[in-house]
């Protein structure tokens, strides 16, 4: 049984996830908050922030531009592909999205997530 539909999130922007998986990890107080400062905003022009959720033991990392809020890709941090895919109700074959490994930089035969990007 899957425990987040991630295919349900392809497409919607950084509110709408976090209205679904709840509250990032990041807090304001942190070096990198929920949101970037003006300062931050201003270097990385909003792009590519991060946002961490835990949703059922599952950590999903979505990536999206602070100005846009347009959500770039998710990733489900894990190392057994085929759980991964059960329990974020993934499919390698979906028409609206595409499913790719996340290797691990010092072994790139293993995976440390799998990365879910809106084809639209």
């Amino acid at each position: 049984m899957a425990t987040v539909d991630l295919p349900d999130l392809m497409g919607r922007n950084i509110d709408q996830v976090r209205r679904k998986l709840g509250a990032p990890r990041e807090s304001k107080e942190q070096a990198i908050g929920l949101e970037p400062t003006a300062e931050q905003m201003q270097s990385t022009k909003g792009q590519d922030w991060i946002n961490t959720f835990e949703q059922n033991g599952l950590t999903i990392v979505a990536t999206f531009n602070a100005r846009s809020r347009k959500v770039r890709d998710l990733v489900v941090v894990g190392s057994d592909e085929d759980e991964i895919l059960r329990r974020a109700n993934l499919s390698l074959t979906a028409p609206n999205y595409m499913v790719l490994p996340v290797a691990n930089p010092s072994n790139n035969r293993e995976i440390i997530g799998m990365r879910v990007v809106d084809r639209k």
